[in-house]
């Protein structure tokens, strides 16, 4: 008598249920590295932003240190904003500045110890998870930031550092739209 063998022709649907796992394990470990390294990327690109807007500001109103009448419109026009900040094709008079997360940047004369004698840019919808990255490595340059309603740092005339107690707690306050961020220079 001859016995018959089960030849096997295939996958079983244990098999198949296994590598549809691994295959989803990877994807999401994917996800997550590459999310954290978008947020990076933003915070750093918004960085250089910022010190090209500080040092142009700084450069285009000389040793004055009078900042009277500094307006969006006179940055774009003067082409000091950033290209990836302003509208393009570029059209004078213009005075659109939005950031990388799709928020207005806000330009205007402050008095700190003096008239008009500082300037404030001012940062909308920035994401929680980009917040602390971004004050951390562009807040250098600048005399004092706040950000949604604490000030994270003050360092007139030179004194002072970033109080990170303040700024995670500031960035941890985000609800999903986003957090103001003001940056003010002297």
């Amino acid at each position: 008598m001859r016995m018959l063998k089960n030849k096997k022709n295939g996958f079983t649907l244990v098999e198949i249920l296994l590598v549809v796992g691994f295959i989803a394990l990877a994807g999401i470990g994917i996800y997550t590295v590459y999310s954290k390294v978008q947020n990076s990327n933003a915070a750093l690109t918004e960085g250089k932003n910022l010190d090209t807007l500080r040092g142009g500001i700084k450069s285009l109103y000389g040793g004055t240190q009078n900042y009277a009448g500094i307006t969006n419109t006179i940055l774009n026009d003067g082409r000091i904003t950033p290209d990836s900040m302003r509208p393009m094709p570029y059209q004078a008079g213009n005075g659109t500045i939005t950031n990388s997360f799709g928020g207005p940047v806000i330009v205007t004369p402050v008095s700190l110890g003096g008239t008009n004698n500082a300037f404030r840019v001012e940062y909308n919808n920035v994401p929680g998870s980009v917040c602390a990255k971004l004050i951390s490595g562009a807040g250098a340059g600048w005399d004092q930031i706040e950000v949604g309603t604490g000030t994270v740092q003050v360092k007139p005339f030179g004194t002072g550092s970033l109080n990170i107690g303040a700024l995670t707690t500031s960035c941890a306050s985000d609800t999903g739209t986003g957090i103001p961020v003001v940056f003010v220079s002297l």
